[in-house]
Parts: C-alpha cells; sequence; structure tokens
C-alpha cells in the first residue's frame, strides 16, 4: 500500500527545502519535525506554524538538549504513525540515523532530500 501522507523531518539549515515540498506536499502533509538551536534561530517556524491541517513537532537543543534519534522517530511516529512517506533533511550523519531508524521501525518509504554540498553524501536517494 502506497502511502497517502507525507512527513518532513528536517534538523538545522535542512528545513530550507522543506517549505517548498510543504506547498507541493498541501493536505497530505501529516506532520512536520525540526531540530535546531533555538526556537529563535528556526528558520521558516512561523510558515510551518501557520498550517493548522499538519501538526508540528520542533526540538530546540539549547533548551531541552540535543534528542536521541531513537527517541525523535519513536516521538515521530507515534504522532503521524507509520503508514507515511518521510521526507528527510539535515546534516549528513543525521539523515543516515534517522533513516535507518525510520526503516528499522517498518517505514516504508524515506527520501533523503540534499542540497548544497550535501550532494557528495552516501546518504541512500
Amino acid at each position: 500500500e502506497e502511502p497517502s501522507s507525507s512527513v518532513l523531518m528536517s534538523a538545522g539549515i535542512g528545513v530550507t527545502p522543506m517549505v517548498n515540498m510543504k506547498r507541493k506536499l498541501g493536505d497530505s502533509l501529516k506532520l512536520v519535525v525540526h531540530v535546531d538551536r533555538y526556537p529563535e534561530s528556526h528558520p521558516y517556524r512561523e510558515f510551518f506554524e501557520e498550517d493548522s491541517n499538519s501538526k508540528t513537532l520542533f526540538k530546540y537543543t539549547r533548551v531541552t538538549g540535543r534528542p536521541t534519534v531513537e527517541d525523535l522517530v519513536g516521538e515521530t511516529l507515534e504522532m503521524a504513525g507509520m503508514n507515511n512517506e518521510f521526507f528527510i533533511c539535515g546534516p549528513e550523519k543525521w539523515m543516515m540515523d534517522v533513516q535507518e531508524a525510520l526503516i528499522a521501525k517498518g517505514a516504508k518509504k524515506v527520501v533523503c532530500e540534499v542540497f548544497g554540498s550535501q550532494l557528495a553524501t552516501g546518504c541512500p536517494f
């Protein structure tokens, strides 16, 4: 069964491509997850908060500490469920770890979104 909804997961500047993905996904977007240092340094925060059709899960490392990948993925799946297409973008190791954790939990479709210097990463596309 193909997923009918989507989840965006980003860290740091990895939020940038998520802006256009949110616009494209429209009502099929179920959850937006982002990890950043502070709420004040979170780019496009208001843009993602203004949509009442999708939930948000924002984690701020300098406020509550850095979430483990297992905790972040667990909370994401608790809020959105498994039957989603997951789009992730962030630092290379973070993307690889999140992708691995999602697949280990049973996610059927996980896409690494890369841009800029990340094009040289080994994260599967």
